[in-house]
């Protein structure tokens, strides 16, 4: 069974703070982890976003991840308008993200100020199902009536959300995951709801759900067990461990 993290969030050890601490985790510490855990790839967001803005903390990302890029997927941040490196031209900034290595596109909404609807988004968005680059998004930023959206008019754009709650039942994104198989859920802590995983599979199957660990606000054993002892079967659990991540990896168009 191969392990790739879809919920990880890393950078290097130099810090504009100057402070460490777990929300400032190190890549050595992650690659520490990933050796202990045997996971074998991992998405990663960074940690230097939370600090300066979008283009220069991508830029910072994808140097930071460069020397350990078979196992470190960069996840930079999508704006609708590109950035400015590529001003006004989104569908040029997505192709040079995919041609860099990364795995996903993160929206950080609330940062960059930004919404997920046609007349801000359209163009990146378009670019992103055109290369198949999936779209990470987390539940409490992005607007359900947005996503809706995205998920009927991109049908062929992964979508990937993360942050789930430790709750019971979810009654926006369950309707979701029934109507759009591209809408993809991160099975990551603090989603460990008492046989959660179980229900999920047998409502939806296993083809939309993948493993993050959450690190470092999580422990990233706490991931692995549990898929490891979900009541489902050896198939579901490969899936959600690294099979459905590496096909949407696999997925990305980097001509």
């Amino acid at each position: 069974m191969i392990w790739i993290d879809a919920c990880c969030h890393s950078g290097s050890d130099r810090n504009p703070g100057g402070e460490g601490g777990p929300e400032s985790p190190r890549i050595a510490e992650l690659l520490r982890e990933m050796d202990r855990l045997s996971i074998a790839q991992a998405l990663v967001t960074g940690a230097w976003s939370d600090h300066i803005a979008s283009d220069h903390a991508n830029l910072q990302l994808f140097d930071d991840l460069a020397p350990h890029a078979k196992r470190l997927l960069p996840v930079p941040e999508v704006t609708p308008e590109g950035g400015e490196l590529f001003l006004d031209r989104p569908a040029d900034a997505i192709i040079d993200f995919t041609r860099r290595g990364a795995a996903a596109g993160v929206a950080r909404l609330r940062k960059n100020g930004y919404l997920l609807v046609p007349w801000c988004s359209g163009a990146m968005l378009a670019a992103m199902q055109d290369r198949r680059l999936p779209l990470m998004v987390t539940l409490g930023e992005v607007d359900p009536n947005h996503l809706h959206d995205v998920l009927r008019d991109f049908p062929k754009l992964p979508v990937i959300m993360q942050g789930l709650p430790r709750m019971g039942f979810h009654r926006v994104v369950y309707p979701l995951l029934g109507l759009f198989p591209n809408l993809h859920v991160v099975l990551a802590v603090p989603h460990s709801v008492h046989l959660g995983i179980d229900y999920l599979v047998q409502r939806f199957g296993a083809r939309q759900f993948l493993f993050g660990t959450n690190f470092p606000r999580s422990e990233p054993g706490a991931g692995i067990v549990g898929v490891m002892y979900a009541g489902i079967s050896d198939e579901a659990k490969s899936l959600i461990a690294g099979g459905n991540a590496q096909r949407l990896l696999n997925e990305v168009r980097r001509d």
